[in-house]
């Protein structure tokens, strides 16, 4: 559950809360224009499809491979520094830490799992009922059906037999399909009647309506979360009712005549379930009155779902702003670095809080705990143009609340928007060595990781932690795969490549004498990059 895709399905599900509901609003306003049946039947089921097709395409494109983004410029920090822990990610403007994904995928696997066996017992229950024992129709039967057949329309060979394991007719099937006909609810009904039945099961055969409705039950099964997927469905059910009713008058010929057969069909029908694989639907009372231009109390349906489909975005989108707020600096001054400072320079004291010779990329990569090799798009200034901020916190708080109150400031001042995705690119795993770990578990904890250029110093670090400072100062991707959760006193010095120093051994050197640790070559390494939608110049203090 800690493989990329894991992220990518878990943004998918979370993201087509909103792409549903729209897709329910633009259908909403589209069926009002539509006045006949069939037009309102193909517009719901191209709503479905966008609905099937939205999360897909979001996953398609979350997923797509990356290749690492080039820098223009980096400023580096000589200085040693201190780390707690690298901030954990957090989607923009939503309070879900990614560590919760798996859970969203966990429940929504369970779902579809659970609605999948459902549609397979009722597939089973549908093949047992063709394979049961059934009573040929009688001969006047088929041959009516022969003769709607031709008249609809259908070369296909239909069976038609007599079931007492069905309460209403049914068609089961789509390559070879068989028509069942209940035993006793045709008990008292003219065989003009029973004619027209056979119309609008046989208007179901030449649709196909079968596989849509199958198709459909798919569609419920991986969408289930979202109420709108159930709305436009059933309003599928209740507009393909609409359109087999109106083949089935027009075979007969005559409209009275079918309402009759209807409303003797459900007299004679027993109250029990019905093959939910059928291809039916919609309220018996509103296909009568339709059919016989009855009016009905009118209900502003398209304008309930449009009401409806606003509430949950607009819910959504203020449930997102209020969850995301960030605290701010009460004052924060903003000015043009000297051109003679070099490196980025980032600290707390007291109730102020300063930046020296910062990037907008610098500051990115402070505020949101990212690497420089994590961070794309941007103009060429955010890399090249540097910055001394210095502000005034409402109170020192915690570790993590300059970097939040930063994060505000990249907002309101810079007009930062930006998105995250989660991709695979290759790296390293950080790996315990053959020899063994050579940590020292920390009795008393200090502030965690420091590190300066070819040096790590732990009082107490985790080895997430310098998985991610390695990563840092490799510019590559690096997992922590050791499994050891523990908090370790340690000191790791290694000669950086550009230095070369003869005294100071290699890095894959350092890590197996010093920590009894190694890098190992990894092709998939989820990385999250942090991708700049839109940046701008700092507004006047």
């Amino acid at each position: 559950m800690n493989a990329p895709w894991t992220s990518h399905l878990g943004w998918t599900l979370i993201q087509f809360l909103w792409q549903g509901a729209a897709i329910a609003g633009l259908y909403s306003i589209a069926r009002v224009f539509a006045t006949k049946p069939q037009p309102r039947y193909v517009i719901a089921c191209a709503a479905l499809l966008l609905m099937i097709a939205a999360p897909f395409a979001t996953f398609v494109r979350a997923a797509a491979p990356a290749s690492a983004p080039v820098l223009t410029h980096t400023t580096r920090a000589v200085r040693s520094e201190w780390s707690t822990a690298p901030s954990a990610p957090v989607a923009p403007n939503s309070p879900l830490p990614l560590s919760v994904m798996p859970w969203i995928v966990m429940a929504w696997l369970t779902g579809v799992a659970f609605l999948s066996l459902r549609l397979a017992l009722e597939c089973i229950f549908a093949a047992r009922l063709k394979s049961s024992p059934v009573i040929p129709a009688p001969l006047e039967y088929r041959q009516s059906l022969r003769k709607l057949t031709a008249s609809i329309g259908i070369s296909r060979r239909i069976v038609l037999v007599v079931s007492t394991r069905v309460h209403v007719p049914s068609v089961i099937g789509w390559l070879r399909p068989l028509i069942l006909l209940p035993a006793g609810a045709l008990t008292g009904m003219t065989l003009d009647q029973i004619e027209a039945i056979l119309a609008h099961e046989l208007a179901h055969i030449r649709r196909n309506d079968y596989l849509i409705n199958l198709l459909q039950r798919a569609a419920e099964a991986l969408l289930f979360y979202h109420p709108a997927v159930w709305w436009i469905s059933r309003e599928i059910r209740r507009e393909r009712e609409h359109c087999c009713d109106d083949i089935a008058v027009a075979a007969a010929g005559d409209a009275i005549l079918y309402a009759e057969a209807l409303a003797n069909l459900e007299a004679g029908r027993r109250a029990t379930l019905h093959t939910a694989l059928a291809a039916t639907g919609g309220s018996l009372r509103n296909r009568i009155a339709r059919l016989l231009e009855i009016k009905q109390p009118k209900r502003d349906v398209a304008g309930v779902g449009l009401a409806a489909a606003l509430v949950l975005i607009l819910g959504a989108t203020l449930l997102a702003q209020s969850a995301s707020s960030k605290p701010t600096f009460e004052a924060a001054s903003i000015t043009l670095s000297p051109p003679e400072y070099v490196g980025f320079q980032s600290y707390a004291r007291g109730d102020r809080y300063t930046a020296l010779t910062a990037s907008v990329r610098n500051l990115i990569a402070f505020a949101y705990g990212v690497l420089d090799f994590q961070i794309s798009g941007g103009p060429n200034w955010a890399s090249t143009t540097h910055y001394s901020i210095s502000a005034k916190m409402t109170s020192p708080g915690t570790p993590d609340k300059p970097r939040m109150m930063l994060q505000s400031l990249l907002t309101d001042r810079f007009g930062l928007r930006f998105h995250r995705v989660t991709r695979s690119r290759s790296g390293y795993a950080l790996l315990i060595d053959k020899s063994g770990p050579k940590l020292l578990e920390s009795k008393n904890p200090g502030p965690g990781l420091g590190f300066g250029r070819g040096n790590l110093n732990g009082r107490g670090a985790e080895m997430r932690q310098v998985a991610h400072q390695l990563s840092a100062q490799l510019e590559v991707p690096i997992a922590d795969r050791t499994g050891l959760t523990a908090l370790y006193d340690f000191t790791l010095k290694w000669s950086p490549d550009t230095q070369n120093d003869p005294e100071l051994p290699s890095l894959s050197t350092a890590l197996r004498d010093q920590l009894g640790l190694r890098l190992e070559p990894v092709k998939n390494v989820p990385v999250e990059y942090f991708v700049i939608d839109h940046v701008e110049q700092p507004s006047a203090n």
